[in-house]
C-alpha cells in the first residue's frame, strides 16, 4: 500500500537517453561492456578515432593499424563517433 501510494506522489525518475547511444546505434557500432567498439570486431571505436585525429587517414587506419577492418568500417566508425559528438565542444 504505501508502495503504491509513494509512486503516485514522487515521480519514478527515468533514465536519460545517451545522446552517444542513440547516435552511435548503427551497423558500425555497438556497445560492449561498457565500451564502443566496431561491430563485430574487438577494435574500440575510440582507437580509431584516436589515430584519426592524429593525422592517419582512413585508408591509413585500415591498412596499417587495423587490418581487420575495412575500408567502410572505419568510415563507419569515425562518422558515428563523430556524428555522436555534434553539438559539443571539442577539446583543445
Amino acid at each position: 500500500m504505501l508502495d503504491s501510494t509513494v509512486s503516485t506522489l514522487l515521480p519514478i525518475p527515468q533514465p536519460r537517453p545517451s545522446t552517444i547511444g542513440t547516435a552511435v546505434s548503427s551497423a558500425y557500432i555497438e556497445q560492449r561492456d561498457h565500451v564502443y567498439v566496431v561491430a563485430g570486431r574487438r577494435v574500440s571505436s575510440i582507437s580509431i578515432v584516436y589515430a584519426f585525429l592524429s593525422g592517419q587517414s582512413a585508408e591509413a587506419i585500415g591498412q596499417a593499424s587495423f587490418p581487420v577492418l575495412s575500408l567502410e568500417q572505419v568510415y563507419g566508425a569515425i562518422t558515428c563517433i563523430f556524428g555522436a559528438s555534434r553539438g559539443r565542444r571539442r577539446p583543445s
